[in-house]
Order: structure tokens, then sequence, then C-alpha cells
């Protein structure tokens, strides 16, 4: 399946907490932005295709896509599509391959949560969902993980905890001009280090937030100025025991050795940045790199900003927001935004994770 598929518009509401809005809402909201950029109605959609994690846990939306489909008021299939973190990109995976097969010319991939309505501790247990059934009867968060995770990268490398500060210093830097982010504001490294133990070594600002919004994405045969190059796949074991090596993103290394774009050839890089210690270990696993060295290129990117290279442009999962469904999908909405007005031959690449990195999402896409 060789067919080109390209982006035609994207869109995605304010990110944050969003109490006025339902979840079917957002998606509305969103996917009326993405058709106005495609110059679309959405009578002339033939499938979408909505990333949601959270819907049926936390409100009840145990058959969203028939409900998602009433509300919209459309005559096209709606599939809904769930992978834990990595729902998004792999929602967009499977519409490119709706295109590419012949079945549909026009889809749209929606993605979005509504989690800012539970109590914190309601959520958090929800999204334990996407960890191992062994580490959930464990009582193991995804923060106590990740903080497992960035202890374990901290002592085997010697490194001080001052190096995971480099992703959110970035990202929060990078947020500001974006009105739709939950965080518009730069933070000074002393906010970081003093922030409060979330799980230590992690603090708050190590940890990306609780976030409601929705995103979409317009995907057809017919050319635009961006195509979708590669879409591809990757997986590891849910469990943190049951790897060789935890300090391995074996997910996002199989994903990665499927590209035809190399990632030191993308001039836009968004990272999937839930917790800091897993940005870190994806520009390792993504071969911008060596092992234990993740954390120079971040600290490079934030001290030294560079056109040739930009991270998480609109602020990552940390100052953007990380309403779990929609990440991927806004990950390349923001990709596709930034190629489109720039020069021809330009690449971008998103990088969507699932649960502590047992699956991986990988795209690329290019300035035609």
């Amino acid at each position: 399946m060789n067919t080109p598929v390209y982006v035609h518009g994207g869109g995605q509401t304010v990110f944050g907490e969003l109490y006025s809005h339902g979840l079917l809402e957002l998606f509305a909201l969103a996917l009326d932005e993405a058709l106005g950029e495609a110059e679309l109605s959405r009578g002339d959609v033939q499938a979408i295709y909505c990333a949601n994690m959270l819907g049926a846990v936390l409100g009840g939306y145990n058959h969203l896509s028939v409900q998602l489909r009433h509300y919209l008021g459309v005559d096209c299939p709606v599939f809904t599509v769930s992978q834990a973190c990595a729902s998004g990109g792999v929602a967009v995976h499977l519409a490119r391959q709706g295109v590419q097969s012949g079945a549909y010319d026009t889809v749209v991939v929606l993605g979005g949560e509504k989690m800012t309505d539970q109590e914190p501790s309601v959520v958090t247990q929800a999204l334990m969902g996407a960890t191992s059934v062994e580490e959930q009867l464990g009582g193991l968060s995804l923060p106590q993980l990740y903080g497992l995770m960035a202890q374990e990268y901290l002592d085997v490398y010697g490194l001080p905890a001052t190096v995971l500060d480099y992703g959110p210093l970035l990202g929060h830097r990078q947020s500001v001009g974006n009105p739709l982010a939950q965080f518009q504001q730069v933070v000074r490294p002393e906010t970081v280090r003093e922030s409060a133990v979330v799980s230590s070594p992690l603090r708050l600002f190590h940890c990306s937030p609780i976030t409601d919004g929705a995103s979409a994405l317009v995907l057809r045969r017919a050319e635009s100025a961006v195509r979708v190059v590669d879409s591809v796949l990757g997986y590891a074991p849910p469990a943190l025991a049951d790897r060789q090596n935890r300090l391995r993103l074996g997910a996002v290394e199989q994903a990665a050795e499927q590209l035809t774009v190399r990632p030191s050839e993308c001039t836009v890089l968004e990272l999937h940045d839930c917790f800091s210690i897993a940005q870190i270990l994806a520009v390792e696993a993504l071969g911008l790199a060596a092992a234990g060295a993740g954390h120079e290129v971040l600290r490079e990117a934030y001290e030294r900003p560079d056109d040739q290279r930009v991270i998480n442009r609109d602020g990552g999962l940390k100052a953007n927001g990380h309403p779990v469904g929609a990440t991927g999908v806004r990950q390349l909405v923001t990709a596709y935004r930034a190629l489109r007005s720039g020069p021809r031959g330009q690449n971008a690449l998103t990088q969507n994770l699932g649960g502590t990195g047992g699956s991986c999402v990988i795209h690329t896409l290019n300035r035609c």
C-alpha cells in the first residue's frame, strides 16, 4: 500500500481544566476547526477514527463511537481506538491505512479526553490501566514506575537529578505564545528543582498534567503541502520487570528501525514527555544521543535554541497539556502546522508512547 496520504487540516481545542465542556463537545470543536482548515464539511468525511483511553472509565462512554456519531450528526462509520497513551498515534496509523487501502478518500482522526471532572486519585487509578496487570495489582502508578526508571538512570550513569530538569524547562519556554496550551509561562530552574516530590526523583514539574481537550487531523488521498511519509509501530513488554533493560525504550527503537526518514533528518521533533525521563530515553532510542546522554540534547535545545531542530515547539505534553487520547493527534497537528508554512523538503517526526513504553507510534511528515 504505497498510495500517498496527505494532511489537509488540523484542529485543537484549548487544553486545560475545561469544566464547562463535555467530551463530545470537545470532539466537535476540534473536528470543525480541522474541517474548516481543510475547506470541507462534515458531510465530506467518509470515516472518523476516534482515539480515547478514559471515556469509558471516567465518563461511562463504553459505546463512544455510536454516541459520538449521533452527537455529530454524521452518516459515516466512527471507530473507537484505545491503546493507552498511544491511542492518538494508533488512530492516525489506522486512518492512514484506511486511505491507503482505497476504502476511503477523506477521513478524520479525533483524539480527546475529559479528565478533570474526577478527583486526581480517581484519574491516577484509571491511568494505571496503561501499565501491566501485575503492576496494577502491586499498586504501582505511572509516576512511581517512571520514578523507578529515573532513579535507575541517575544511578547507572552517575548523574545528578538536575538532568531531569531540561525537558520541562524547554517545554514551558516553548509554550509561551501558544494560546491553546494549559501552561503558558516560562519557569525558572529553581522552580522545577524546588517543586514538590511526586515519586523520587521525579518532582511536580517533571510530570505532565491532568488535562481536558481534543485534537483533530484530516487525512486525504488528494495532494496537499504535507505528506505522511512514515507511520510505524513498535512494542515491548508492558511490565518493567519483563524487560531486559529498563533504560532502553525497546518499542521506540523497534519503530525507529522501520523509518525511511531518519530522526536526524527532521527539523521538527514532537517527543512524548509524559515524564521527563521518558523524553530523555526517547531521545536516546531515536538515535539522537548515546545511552546516558539524552539529557544533553535537551540541555542544548534549552540553552542554545536552534531553528535546525525544534523539540516540542508548542510545549509538549508537560506545558501544552496531556489529554491522553488527544496527544498523538495533537503532536501531528503541531508538526503539520510547522511544516506547511516552511520551505519544501523539511521533515517532522512525532513519537507517541503508550504506558511506560509498551507501545510506540512514530510518524514522519514531509513538506512537499
